[in-house]
């Protein structure tokens, strides 16, 4: 049994987290810890847990006792952690802060998208960082064309995220961050070290249905099928990212831990959609994937 831990406090995905952890058939939970809550009992802060759990809220982590810390909090909260601890040499961390994303950090944080770095987390991967729902939502349209050396364009992209906190019906839109092309760019440079175009678009939030969708586009003179053929064997051995025949909506991959994926082209103009939950395949859920590679265990368990 894995004993997880989590360094808790204001993150998106924490709700979801702490569920799926509790529920997962390989995974005892622990420890919980958040300064602004210690000595509450863990089914106070989260109702649905009432009769399951006895879980006290601690204001630290006792890491000699747990298998894996999930770092579910704000921006800066894991290189203090980092900065702070001596880790035990058996110790995981997934870091869902977002302070390591960019691989700046002298831990040796690994990128923690599954279809790109399974082979790194399944063979011996201490630490993992995972990238914001944007980017995995993005990159997971790019990496057949990376993996096969296609990206030689400049690419566009813009992709809608649900607003939970938003109060009006108002969409916003805003330039794609410097944060968002510099964690695509170190993926695809991953598989395509060669790769130096330039990456822009929008993004846009509001009250929306639950869920994030990215189109994306780049131009290639591969017709539709032979693309189609590529995306189908890149993912054909990943478990949640499926190439779709029709244009997917979010309400196809809400409260699954799937990525579904649409081609369609005119001329040499590649368009690519790609629809996820943001708490799950955005969040939690492809936190949970990572712990399960970790691990050693089936990568669906608990998904």
């Amino acid at each position: 049994m894995i004993k997880a831990a989590i360094l808790a406090g204001k993150h998106e995905s924490l709700t979801r987290l702490v569920q799926l952890l509790h529920s997962h058939p390989d995974v005892e939970l622990v420890a919980y810890a958040d300064n602004t809550m210690s000595g509450q009992h863990l089914d106070d802060v989260y109702p649905a847990l009432t009769g399951e759990t006895e879980l006290v809220i601690t204001s630290d982590i006792d890491l000699s006792q747990v298998d894996v810390v999930f770092i579910a909090d704000s921006p800066g909260a894991a290189r203090r952690f980092m900065a702070s601890t001596t880790l035990p040499d058996d110790l995981r961390v997934i870091d869902m802060s977002g302070d390591f994303r960019d691989g700046d950090d002298p831990y040796g944080f690994i990128q923690g998208i599954p279809e790109l770095n399974r082979k790194a987390m399944v063979r011996g991967a201490r630490y993992v960082s995972m990238p914001d729902e944007a980017t995995t939502a993005i990159i997971l349209g790019l990496l057949p064309l990376a993996r096969n050396l296609m990206l030689n364009a400049p690419i566009t992209v813009g992709y809608a995220v649900s607003d939970s906190a938003s109060t009006t019906e108002t969409i916003s839109a805003a330039i794609i961050s410097d944060k968002i092309t510099n964690q695509l760019v170190r993926a695809i440079t991953g598989l395509q070290s060669s790769f130096s175009s330039k990456i822009s678009g929008f993004s846009f939030t509001g009250e929306m249905a639950q869920g994030i969708a990215a189109i994306i586009e780049v131009d290639t003179g591969v017709d539709i099928e032979a693309l189609k053929a590529l995306f189908d064997e890149f993912y054909d051995d990943h478990n949640f990212t499926f190439l779709v025949d029709s244009v997917p909506d979010v309400n196809d991959v809400r409260g699954t831990n799937k990525c579904f994926v649409y081609l369609d082209k005119t001329g040499d103009q590649l368009v690519i959609n790609t629809v996820m939950d943001n708490d799950l395949k955005g969040g939690a859920g492809n936190a949970v994937h990572v712990m399960n590679l970790l691990f050693g265990l089936i990568e669906k368990v608990g998904l």
